[in-house]
């Protein structure tokens, strides 16, 4: 993240109105957007999942179904860095689970032969380990998954978080390719104007639960310094 500068003047913020900006807050009914591209993704183990609908008017519609939790909301792509943070979640529990009873099972089908009444129940309980210790490591697999986490242009807080298996990066190539593609487009105004837009967007989102107060306050001071 983009440190703070100790020597910002704070009184600047003052001067910028977060009153309503057709630009950014409202679409113009004279012109109906058309969806230009749209990707879902669903993860059954996590219950979850997410739409992402890019627009030709230069904004991404977000729709998320958590289980019990529904949320929606709109981002402007002229205010999204398009180069997302890449982490990725490794299910280290079901991999170490997934070892050990395979290697338990092994290594009682690896037994000598003459063991006396161990012979009994060697095979079918090395069999049983090995098998268990399959389906572990399958599902360690199943829940190992990337993330991808969309920072605002100059507020630098998250405002957008993709989270997918293993593959995530490859499915969500084309997406990001538009997204590169329209904020490029999109950045054609002047500082003065995308200050105060932006300033905006991160009330807006504000507003929305999207990003807390905490992450508006520190993305109000980073705008400001931006700018300056």
């Amino acid at each position: 993240m983009q440190a703070i500068p100790d020597d910002l003047d704070y009184t600047q913020a003052e001067h910028i109105s977060l009153g309503e900006d057709p630009s950014v807050d409202q679409v113009d009914s004279a012109k109906p957007r058309s969806p230009d591209y749209r990707l879902v993704l669903t993860r059954p183990s996590h219950g979850t999942e997410q739409t992402l609908t890019l627009y030709d008017d230069g904004s991404v519609s977000v729709d998320e179904r958590k289980r019990k939790t529904h949320k929606k909301y709109t981002l402007h792509v002229r205010f999204l860095d398009a180069c997302p943070e890449v982490s990725r979640h490794i299910a280290k529990r079901e991999f170490i689970t997934a070892g050990v009873t395979a290697g338990l099972g092994i290594g009682l089908l690896a037994l000598p032969m003459t063991l006396g009444g161990l012979e009994m129940w060697r095979l079918p309980i090395g069999i049983l380990l090995a098998t268990t210790g399959l389906f572990a490591l399958l599902l360690a697999i199943y829940r190992t998954g990337d993330t991808l986490r969309f920072a605002s242009l100059h507020g630098r807080v998250p405002v957008l978080t993709i989270r997918g298996g293993i593959r995530l990066q490859n499915r969500c190539d084309e997406l990001l390719q538009k997204l590169f593609e329209a904020s490029e487009d999109a950045r054609q105004e002047t500082s003065g104007d995308a200050l105060r837009a932006e300033m905006r967007d991160h009330h807006r989102l504000k507003q929305e639960d999207v990003i807390d107060a905490a992450d508006y306050e520190a993305a109000k001071l980073r705008i400001l310094s931006a700018h300056d």
